[in-house]
């Protein structure tokens, strides 16, 4: 998909078979003997977003003789909020933007995922992406 034309992404189209629900793309999951009718296509989304809030351990050297372990997560688009270690916090199960992410992969890693989530909101598919609500505000304006 990253390297389809936009105005490719913005088709869509439904099957007859899939309640109506509409669709950019079809998928054909490797090794698996099913026709998309709609569940292949939502389970794309749900892949993405769980993710891009995938947390794994790594080691952060902290000093040069210390090193500490923090969260980060798989895909390094985004990460647990700062107050994520603080279990009753507000917004602490959040994740945010990397803001230091600006070489050029990067960026055309988060035009892709904004591609990623247009389509999802186009086809009316939900992506569980648990960010702050500051977020979605600067989105909608």
């Amino acid at each position: 998909l990253h390297f389809m034309e936009p105005a490719l992404l913005r088709m869509g189209y439904t099957h007859p078979m899939d309640d109506g629900q509409e669709r950019t793309f079809k998928v054909k999951f490797e090794g698996e003997g099913v026709d998309d009718y709609g569940g292949p296509y939502r389970e794309i989304f749900s892949q993405v977003a769980a993710e891009l809030q995938s947390i794994e351990q790594v080691l952060r050297p902290e000093t040069r003789s210390a090193r500490k372990a923090a969260d980060a997560c798989i895909l390094p688009l985004l990460r647990p909020t700062p107050n994520s270690n603080t279990d009753d916090a507000v917004g602490s199960d959040k994740f945010i933007v990397q803001p230091r992410l600006t070489r050029h992969l990067y960026l055309e890693m988060y035009n892709f995922l904004g591609q990623i989530i247009g389509i999802a909101l186009r086809s009316k598919v939900t992506m569980k992406i648990d960010v702050p609500s500051i977020f979605w505000k600067a989105m909608v304006g």
